[in-house]
This record gives structure tokens, sequence and C-alpha cells, in this order.
């Protein structure tokens, strides 16, 4: 008994094997069709974000333009010194940054997303485009080995950056914008910081685009199961930090058996 037992050891190391590479190959297409989902969500999200998008130009930018076509012809017949002619000057001026915001929305819902493991890069092309040469400092500081992200968590990611990052630089008046991103084990965290003129927490932000700035912000952030801190102190600067599980925030990866 004990030679036969001795002489089928193979078998049963080849049939432990056979059933560890069933069960690796079983786990790696379980994997492909969980990331095949995951593509096919990305691009119905992609597909209505371009449908809002045409939707918003067709209907909002577009009105707004004529809108302001309108009243400039009208301010052309109102004379110089008529206490009318600042009114419609003044509401000139909104229409033309409600016009801007609305092309910039537009050209945000258009955009293709980022690539999930290039989100460092990325962020430093964006800061880079919203710098300008007025002599503030702009860098992008990364913790940890950067790891691929779930796409629409690193969109989403790009999207709380950017709205930071265009607050920071429109509005604080900053020396300083800085972008930390820390990969770790538990806990994916994005910080944008400046040292700009901050705000009062009665203020919630420096005019009402940055206001809805942030509660744009927030919703992404309660959207996605991450936590969003915002701090800011007048004369100080501003500081925004979102934390995101590991869990939601890193793909995946199957295991290897071996």
């Amino acid at each position: 008994m004990r030679t036969e037992a001795v002489q089928g050891w193979p078998m049963w190391a080849l049939c432990g094997l056979a059933t560890i590479a069933l069960v690796a190959l079983l786990m790696r297409r379980r994997t492909h069709r969980l990331l095949q989902q995951e593509r096919l969500l990305h691009d119905d999200r992609l597909r209505e974000r371009e449908r809002i998008a045409r939707e918003l130009h067709d209907m909002l930018v577009q009105s707004t333009q004529g809108f302001i076509l309108t009243v400039q012809a009208a301010a052309g017949l109102v004379p110089a010194n008529s206490p009318a002619r600042p009114m419609l000057e003044r509401a000139l001026d909104t229409a033309d940054q409600v016009l801007a915001d609305g092309r910039d929305r537009v050209h945000q819902l258009r955009s293709l997303g980022i690539d999930p493991t290039d989100l460092p890069d990325a962020l430093k092309r964006l800061g880079q485009a919203l710098w300008r040469a007025d002599g503030t400092r702009f860098d992008v500081v990364v913790e940890g080995r950067p790891r691929t992200m779930c796409v629409t968590i690193a969109n989403d990611v790009y999207e709380i950056a950017r709205e930071a990052l265009s607050n920071a630089f429109r509005h604080a008046k900053p020396g300083l914008v800085e972008v930390q991103l820390a990969f770790a084990d538990k806990m994916f965290r994005l910080r944008v910081r400046d040292d700009g003129r901050g705000f009062g927490a009665e203020a919630g932000g420096n005019g009402d685009a940055a206001r809805w700035g942030l509660e744009r912000m927030r919703e992404r952030a309660r959207a996605m199961g991450a936590k969003l801190d915002i701090r800011s102190h007048e004369g100080v600067g501003t500081e925004i930090e979102l934390q995101v599980p590991a869990r939601i925030a890193y793909l995946r990866r199957t295991a290897r058996w071996w």
C-alpha cells in the first residue's frame, strides 16, 4: 500500500497543478469580463456626456451669445451719459462670463477623459494650461508608486483637481499652487493647495463661480464614496484634500498563482 501511494504521488501533483491552473484561468477570465464591463460603462458615460454637451451648446451657449448681441445693439442706442448705460454694460460683462463658463463646461463634457495610468502627467499638463506667466509657481508632487486607477475614479479625481486648480489660478491670486498625489496601500489622496488670498467660512468661495465649483467638487466626492475636506483662511490660502479608499480608487489585478 505504501509503495502504491508513493508511486501515485505524481498523479496527485498533476491534479493539484491542473486545479491551480484552472482556478487561475477562471480568475483571469473574470477579471477580463469586469474590465470589459468597466470599459462599456465608461463608453456609455462618454456618450451621455457628449449628448449633454450638444444640448448645452445648442440651448445655453448659442442663446447666451444671441442675448449678448441683442443687448450690445441696444446699448449702442443708449446715450453714453444715460444712467442705463452702466447697467447695460454690467449686464454684458455678466453675460460674457456666463458664456465663457458655458463654453468651458461644454469643453469639459466633450473631453474623452484621461488615461487611468497617467494621472500625474495629466495634472501637470492641466496646471500648465491654466498657469499664467505672472510669477505664480506650479508644482506636482507624487508620493508612493503611481498605480493604475479605475477609469471612472481617475476622471472624477481629474475633474475635482481641475476645479480646484481653476479656482486657485483664477480667483486666489497665489504665489504658489501645488498638487500632491499620494498612492498609499489603503488610501489614494489628492491635495491641491495655494498660498493665495483664501476665503472665510461664511463666504464659501471668491464669487459665485467659485462657490458653484466647490459644490460640484463635493457632489463628485459624494458620488464616488470619497471624503473631501476644504480648508481656507483669508489671507493664508486654501487647501482641498480628497481621500479615496484604495478598494475604490485602484484597478484590481488578478493575483498570480504561479
